[in-house]
Protein backbone atom coordinates (compact mmCIF):
# COMPACT_ATOMS: atom_id res chain seq x y z
CA UNK A 1 0.00 0.00 0.00
CA UNK A 2 1.21 3.51 -0.81
CA UNK A 3 -0.01 7.10 -1.05
CA UNK A 4 -0.44 6.59 -4.79
CA UNK A 5 -3.51 4.42 -4.11
CA UNK A 6 -5.55 7.17 -2.42
CA UNK A 7 -9.33 6.71 -2.48
CA UNK A 8 -11.51 9.86 -2.34
CA UNK A 9 -14.64 9.81 -0.16
CA UNK A 10 -17.04 12.75 0.11
CA UNK A 11 -18.98 13.50 3.29
CA UNK A 12 -21.88 15.72 4.35
CA UNK A 13 -21.31 16.07 8.09
CA UNK A 14 -18.28 15.14 10.18
CA UNK A 15 -20.47 14.61 13.23
CA UNK A 16 -23.04 12.24 11.74
CA UNK A 17 -21.76 10.51 8.58
CA UNK A 18 -20.95 6.80 8.96
CA UNK A 19 -18.74 4.88 6.52
CA UNK A 20 -18.68 1.47 8.17
CA UNK A 21 -20.00 -1.18 5.76
CA UNK A 22 -21.51 -3.41 8.45
CA UNK A 23 -25.26 -4.02 8.11
CA UNK A 24 -26.74 -4.84 11.51
CA UNK A 25 -30.28 -4.72 12.87
CA UNK A 26 -29.80 -2.63 15.98
CA UNK A 27 -31.04 -4.02 19.28
CA UNK A 28 -33.00 -1.73 21.59
CA UNK A 29 -30.93 -0.56 24.55
CA UNK A 30 -33.31 1.11 26.99
CA UNK A 31 -34.04 1.19 30.74
CA UNK A 32 -34.39 -2.61 30.76
CA UNK A 33 -30.91 -3.36 29.40
CA UNK A 34 -28.83 -5.34 31.91
CA UNK A 35 -25.41 -3.69 31.98
CA UNK A 36 -24.15 -5.81 34.85
CA UNK A 37 -25.17 -9.14 33.33
CA UNK A 38 -25.31 -12.22 35.54
CA UNK A 39 -23.07 -13.33 38.38
CA UNK A 40 -21.06 -15.31 35.82
CA UNK A 41 -19.90 -12.26 33.87
CA UNK A 42 -16.73 -11.65 35.98
CA UNK A 43 -15.78 -15.29 35.47
CA UNK A 44 -16.38 -15.02 31.74
CA UNK A 45 -14.32 -11.82 31.57
CA UNK A 46 -11.40 -13.51 33.36
CA UNK A 47 -11.48 -16.64 31.22
CA UNK A 48 -12.46 -15.21 27.83
CA UNK A 49 -11.20 -11.60 27.81
CA UNK A 50 -8.06 -11.72 29.96
CA UNK A 51 -6.88 -15.27 29.27
CA UNK A 52 -7.86 -15.70 25.62
CA UNK A 53 -8.90 -12.55 23.77
CA UNK A 54 -6.22 -10.08 24.91
CA UNK A 55 -3.27 -12.34 24.01
CA UNK A 56 -4.91 -13.17 20.67
CA UNK A 57 -5.48 -9.47 19.96
CA UNK A 58 -1.85 -8.70 20.75
CA UNK A 59 -0.65 -11.31 18.25
CA UNK A 60 -3.16 -10.19 15.61
CA UNK A 61 -2.15 -6.53 15.90
CA UNK A 62 1.57 -7.33 15.95
CA UNK A 63 1.66 -9.72 13.00
CA UNK A 64 -1.17 -8.36 10.83
CA UNK A 65 -0.66 -4.62 11.40
CA UNK A 66 2.88 -4.28 12.79
CA UNK A 67 1.34 -2.49 15.75
CA UNK A 68 3.53 -0.29 17.96
CA UNK A 69 2.69 2.08 20.83
CA UNK A 70 4.58 5.34 21.46
CA UNK A 71 4.24 7.29 24.72
CA UNK A 72 2.36 4.68 26.72
CA UNK A 73 4.56 5.29 29.77
CA UNK A 74 2.37 8.31 30.68
CA UNK A 75 -0.38 5.88 31.75
CA UNK A 76 1.75 3.80 34.13
CA UNK A 77 1.27 6.05 37.16
CA UNK A 78 -2.50 5.71 36.79
CA UNK A 79 -2.64 2.08 35.70
CA UNK A 80 -4.49 0.91 38.82
CA UNK A 81 -6.84 3.91 38.99
CA UNK A 82 -9.95 4.95 37.13
CA UNK A 83 -9.17 6.87 33.94
CA UNK A 84 -10.62 7.51 30.50
CA UNK A 85 -9.10 6.93 27.08
CA UNK A 86 -10.22 8.97 24.05
CA UNK A 87 -9.18 7.82 20.58
CA UNK A 88 -9.78 8.36 16.87
CA UNK A 89 -12.19 5.94 15.17
CA UNK A 90 -10.69 4.68 11.90
CA UNK A 91 -10.69 0.88 11.92
CA UNK A 92 -13.58 -1.44 12.75
CA UNK A 93 -11.49 -4.37 14.02
CA UNK A 94 -8.34 -2.75 15.38
CA UNK A 95 -10.27 -0.07 17.27
CA UNK A 96 -11.86 -2.86 19.30
CA UNK A 97 -8.46 -4.34 20.19
CA UNK A 98 -5.98 -1.47 20.60
CA UNK A 99 -7.38 0.08 23.82
CA UNK A 100 -6.67 -3.20 25.64
CA UNK A 101 -3.02 -2.96 24.60
CA UNK A 102 -2.59 0.44 26.29
CA UNK A 103 -2.88 -1.13 29.74
CA UNK A 104 -2.49 -4.80 28.93
CA UNK A 105 -2.65 -6.11 32.50
CA UNK A 106 -5.78 -4.23 33.48
CA UNK A 107 -7.65 -4.11 30.19
CA UNK A 108 -10.48 -1.69 29.42
CA UNK A 109 -14.18 -1.24 28.90
CA UNK A 110 -15.34 0.51 25.72
CA UNK A 111 -18.39 2.70 25.15
CA UNK A 112 -19.87 1.41 21.88
CA UNK A 113 -22.79 1.78 19.51
CA UNK A 114 -25.69 -0.59 20.26
CA UNK A 115 -24.78 -2.51 17.08
CA UNK A 116 -21.97 -4.12 19.04
CA UNK A 117 -24.45 -5.99 21.23
CA UNK A 118 -26.88 -6.62 18.37
CA UNK A 119 -24.88 -9.17 16.36
CA UNK A 120 -26.36 -12.68 16.76
CA UNK A 121 -24.34 -14.76 19.26
CA UNK A 122 -21.36 -12.39 19.21
CA UNK A 123 -23.58 -9.70 20.73
CA UNK A 124 -23.90 -11.88 23.82
CA UNK A 125 -20.12 -12.04 24.20
CA UNK A 126 -19.14 -8.40 23.59
CA UNK A 127 -20.35 -7.19 27.04
CA UNK A 128 -18.05 -9.81 28.60
CA UNK A 129 -15.23 -8.34 26.52
CA UNK A 130 -16.05 -4.89 27.90
CA UNK A 131 -18.61 -3.36 25.53
CA UNK A 132 -20.81 -0.73 27.20
CA UNK A 133 -23.53 0.09 24.65
CA UNK A 134 -24.97 3.57 24.38
CA UNK A 135 -28.75 3.66 24.83
CA UNK A 136 -30.91 3.73 21.72
CA UNK A 137 -33.77 5.11 23.82
CA UNK A 138 -33.68 8.09 26.17
CA UNK A 139 -35.14 5.94 28.95
CA UNK A 140 -31.83 4.08 29.09
CA UNK A 141 -29.59 7.08 29.87
CA UNK A 142 -29.97 6.90 33.65
CA UNK A 143 -29.15 3.19 33.59
CA UNK A 144 -26.11 3.83 31.38
CA UNK A 145 -24.82 6.70 33.54
CA UNK A 146 -25.26 4.67 36.73
CA UNK A 147 -23.23 1.84 35.21
CA UNK A 148 -20.41 4.19 34.16
CA UNK A 149 -20.33 5.62 37.72
CA UNK A 150 -20.01 2.08 39.12
CA UNK A 151 -17.13 1.35 36.74
CA UNK A 152 -15.39 4.54 37.87
CA UNK A 153 -15.86 3.62 41.53
CA UNK A 154 -14.21 0.26 40.82
CA UNK A 155 -11.18 1.99 39.22
CA UNK A 156 -11.90 0.65 35.74
CA UNK A 157 -10.53 2.06 32.51
CA UNK A 158 -13.18 3.29 30.06
CA UNK A 159 -12.47 3.99 26.40
CA UNK A 160 -14.56 6.41 24.37
CA UNK A 161 -14.37 7.21 20.66
CA UNK A 162 -15.72 10.79 20.63
CA UNK A 163 -15.87 10.89 16.81
CA UNK A 164 -18.58 8.21 17.26
CA UNK A 165 -18.57 6.96 13.65
CA UNK A 166 -15.98 4.84 11.84
CA UNK A 167 -14.19 6.53 8.94
CA UNK A 168 -11.80 3.85 7.67
CA UNK A 169 -8.14 4.95 7.44
CA UNK A 170 -9.03 8.61 8.08
CA UNK A 171 -5.83 10.52 8.91
CA UNK A 172 -7.42 13.71 10.22
CA UNK A 173 -9.19 14.21 13.53
CA UNK A 174 -12.84 14.98 12.96
CA UNK A 175 -14.84 17.48 14.91
CA UNK A 176 -16.58 16.09 17.99
CA UNK A 177 -18.80 17.52 20.71
CA UNK A 178 -18.14 17.96 24.43
CA UNK A 179 -20.80 15.35 25.33
CA UNK A 180 -18.34 12.46 25.70
CA UNK A 181 -16.42 14.41 28.33
CA UNK A 182 -19.29 14.40 30.80
CA UNK A 183 -17.93 11.24 32.39
CA UNK A 184 -14.41 12.34 33.36
CA UNK A 185 -15.90 15.63 34.58
CA UNK A 186 -18.49 13.69 36.60
CA UNK A 187 -15.86 11.46 38.20
CA UNK A 188 -12.91 13.86 38.32
CA UNK A 189 -10.80 11.12 36.74
CA UNK A 190 -7.80 11.77 34.47
CA UNK A 191 -8.09 11.33 30.72
CA UNK A 192 -5.58 10.26 28.11
CA UNK A 193 -5.87 10.45 24.35
CA UNK A 194 -4.48 8.14 21.71
CA UNK A 195 -4.28 8.44 17.93
CA UNK A 196 -3.81 5.48 15.64
CA UNK A 197 -1.68 6.51 12.67
CA UNK A 198 -1.00 4.72 9.39
CA UNK A 199 2.34 4.00 7.74
CA UNK A 200 3.73 1.99 4.85
CA UNK A 201 4.66 -1.57 5.80
CA UNK A 202 6.58 -2.99 2.83
CA UNK A 203 5.78 -6.58 1.93
CA UNK A 204 2.49 -6.64 3.85
CA UNK A 205 -1.14 -6.38 2.79
CA UNK A 206 -2.11 -3.98 5.57
CA UNK A 207 -0.50 -0.66 6.51
CA UNK A 208 1.39 -0.43 9.78
CA UNK A 209 -0.45 1.11 12.73
CA UNK A 210 1.47 3.19 15.28
CA UNK A 211 -0.50 4.42 18.28
CA UNK A 212 0.58 7.68 19.94
CA UNK A 213 -0.52 8.40 23.52
CA UNK A 214 -0.64 11.69 25.48
CA UNK A 215 -1.90 12.82 28.88
CA UNK A 216 -3.05 13.05 31.54
CA UNK A 217 -5.73 15.72 31.17
CA UNK A 218 -7.89 16.76 34.13
CA UNK A 219 -11.16 18.69 34.39
CA UNK A 220 -10.66 22.30 35.46
CA UNK A 221 -12.85 22.34 38.56
CA UNK A 222 -12.66 26.14 38.80
CA UNK A 223 -15.05 26.28 35.81
CA UNK A 224 -18.80 25.56 35.64
CA UNK A 225 -19.55 21.96 34.61
CA UNK A 226 -20.42 22.73 30.97
CA UNK A 227 -17.23 24.76 30.57
CA UNK A 228 -15.23 21.94 32.18
CA UNK A 229 -16.51 19.57 29.49
CA UNK A 230 -15.71 22.04 26.70
CA UNK A 231 -12.28 22.82 28.10
CA UNK A 232 -11.38 19.15 28.42
CA UNK A 233 -12.74 18.46 24.95
CA UNK A 234 -10.67 21.28 23.46
CA UNK A 235 -7.44 20.17 25.14
CA UNK A 236 -7.85 16.59 23.95
CA UNK A 237 -9.01 17.56 20.46
CA UNK A 238 -6.01 19.86 19.93
CA UNK A 239 -3.61 17.19 21.21
CA UNK A 240 -5.14 14.57 18.93
CA UNK A 241 -4.78 16.90 15.95
CA UNK A 242 -1.07 17.27 16.75
CA UNK A 243 -0.62 13.52 17.15
CA UNK A 244 -2.40 12.87 13.84
CA UNK A 245 0.45 14.70 12.07
CA UNK A 246 2.50 11.54 12.63
CA UNK A 247 0.56 9.82 9.81
CA UNK A 248 2.82 9.11 6.84
CA UNK A 249 0.37 7.14 4.70
CA UNK A 250 -2.96 8.30 3.25
CA UNK A 251 -5.16 5.54 1.85
CA UNK A 252 -8.48 7.39 1.98
CA UNK A 253 -8.98 11.14 1.75
CA UNK A 254 -12.25 12.51 3.09
CA UNK A 255 -13.50 15.73 1.46
CA UNK A 256 -16.70 17.75 2.03
CA UNK A 257 -19.33 17.23 -0.64
CA UNK A 258 -19.54 20.94 -1.42
CA UNK A 259 -16.02 20.69 -2.89
CA UNK A 260 -17.26 17.98 -5.26
CA UNK A 261 -20.35 19.97 -6.20
CA UNK A 262 -18.33 23.09 -6.93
Amino acid sequence: MSNSDIKIVYYDNELTDEFSTAEIKTKTVDKNFKYNGTILRPVGRALIYHALVKPSCYLYLKFCWGHKIVGNEVIKEYSKKNYFLFGNHTNDICDAFIPSMLNFTKGTYVVVHANNVSIPLLGMVTPILGAIPLPTDSSGMRNFTTHVKKMCAKNKTITIYPEAHIWPYCTKIRNFTKDSFSYPVMSGAPSFCFVNTYHEWPGHKNPRIITYVKGPFFPDTSLPVNKQKQNLRDQIYETMVELSKNNTLTLVEYLPKDIKEN
